[in-house]
């Protein structure tokens, strides 16, 4: 029987620490050499000793040659990265493979966002032996690639580089953390949408759109609402009303930067002018606003 403990520190087979998934490779020495039907056999102990149930998974061992796997070594990237570095990032690792340079199909970099468990992108390295005039040894591969779509806030990335050969055996990542550090700007709200007068005796739903931009992405764009204020005053105690890009609520179009709500004034709502301030918010905690418009509610409009 061998035995083997699962980690969660983001090294080797794990690809997140701390996230509570646990990660371990098994090897043909692990099973003795010898083939045949294997049961794997999983359980989680805390630190005062009370264990979990076991959960039972099968597999089969072949007898064969081991494929020979390629091999990372010699991983450089940046020590940090500002927000003009972000265009022209290089990266270079050495990668040898025992059936030969041949073998290697392809090499990558799975760039991960702070805590992120899927990786906001992946760029493909090169050989430098494809490009002689480069001058790094053949079995180094490299590439300087524009990350600034990848690399859009602040804070410590991970860098997870792994080789695949022809048979579609990868190797063991390498990962490396990279701080990102790039100065955080607020949204900005633009082109609001918003009647001047309404009649609460319409019945009718109004429409309240307004376009947000954020300078890191769309992505940084955390929350859009919007609080309002009664004629005699009071703050609304549906403050803050959330709105939404998602093609719901009265939103037309989905994804397009133009958030939206649908309101109902009714015959209950006081007359009067009611003041409506939009913000947004972004993941960093700024926030840009007000946008101010007083809307007028009337009794009915005139002929």
């Amino acid at each position: 029987m061998h035995e083997e403990a699962l980690l969660d520190n983001g090294v080797m087979a794990d690809i997140l620490p701390s996230d509570g998934v646990f990660s371990g490779r098994i090897s043909g020495s692990d099973l003795a050499g010898a083939a045949g039907l294997y049961l794997l056999g999983f359980q989680a102990v805390d630190r005062d000793g009370n264990s979990s149930g076991s959960i039972l998974v099968s597999f089969s061992a072949v007898a064969g040659v081991s494929p020979g796997r390629p091999v990372l070594s010699g991983c450089l990237v940046p020590d940090s990265i500002g927000p003009d570095g972000r265009s022209a990032v290089d990266l270079r690792i050495s990668v040898t493979d025992p059936d030969g340079p041949a073998d290697v199909d392809s090499v990558f970099c799975d760039v991960y966002p702070p805590y992120a468990a899927v990786p906001a992108g992946r760029i493909a390295l090169f050989p430098a032996r494809d490009i002689p005039t480069v001058g790094a040894p053949p079995d180094e591969y490299f590439t300087t690639a524009d990350m600034r779509s990848l690399l859009t806030g602040s804070g410590v990335h991970r860098f997870r580089f792994c080789a695949r050969d022809k048979a579609g055996l990868e190797s063991i990542p390498v990962v490396r953390e990279v701080p990102v550090v790039i100065p955080n700007d607020p949204p900005v709200l633009s082109g609001l949408s918003a009647p001047d007068t309404v009649d609460r005796n319409s019945e009718e739903p109004i429409l309240l759109s307004i376009a947000v931009t954020d300078p890191q992405g769309a992505s940084d764009i955390r929350r859009v609402y919007f609080n309002t204020t009664k004629p005699n005053g009071a703050p609304s105690s549906g403050n803050p009303f959330l709105m939404v890009d998602d093609g719901t609520s009265g939103d037309a179009v989905a994804g397009d930067g133009v958030y939206s709500l649908q309101v109902v004034i009714s015959a209950s709502n006081t007359l009067g002018n009611y003041r409506f301030d939009f913000y947004a918010q972004d993941n960093a905690g700024a926030v840009a606003g007000p946008v101010t418009r007083v809307i007028t509610v009337i009794d009915s409009f005139p002929d």
